[in-house]
Parts: C-alpha cells; sequence; structure tokens
C-alpha cells in the first residue's frame, strides 16, 4: 500500500560484490518459466558501466518472501503524517 512497509535486514539484492563496481543500480524484475530474473547496471558512476542479469530459481512471490522469513526482526515504517 506504499503508507506502511517493513525494512529487511536481508537486504543484498543492490550491493556491489566483488567481480563488480562500486554501485548497482536502476534494477527490473521479471518472472519468466517460474524464475525470477533481476536485470540491473554495475558501474563506477564515472568512467564504465554494465547491464547484467542475476536469475532466483523460484517465482517472484518466494524471492521477496525470502528476504521476510517467519520471526524476522523487521523494523517497521509509515509514511502517514
Amino acid at each position: 500500500d506504499l503508507e506502511t512497509w517493513e525494512h529487511t535486514p536481508f537486504n543484498p539484492i543492490m550491493e556491489a560484490t566483488k567481480g563488480e563496481g562500486i554501485n548497482n543500480s536502476d534494477f527490473d524484475i521479471l518472472e519468466y518459466e517460474g524464475r525470477t530474473y533481476l536485470y540491473y547496471g554495475d558501474g563506477d558512476q564515472a568512467t564504465w558501466g554494465n547491464i547484467c542479469v542475476a536469475m532466483y530459481d523460484g517465482q517472484m512471490k518466494q524471492f521477496f518472501e525470502s528476504y521476510f522469513p517467519e520471526g524476522g526482526n523487521f523494523t517497521k515504517f509509515s509514511a502517514k503524517r
């Protein structure tokens, strides 16, 4: 609903890892034939960039739910004022 949400400490989606630049951004996500694909930009924000793809071997619903395991300690946020 974009008014209330929870932040998960399991947030490696956008973190650059070994072999990548200093930042990952602008990702798109899609599900095809039971797999979830993430396309994203990688680079150093100054001199080079790549378009990359990562694949989760499962449906998008499972992918997102894996970031909020049962009994997890999550921070709640609200956009309501």
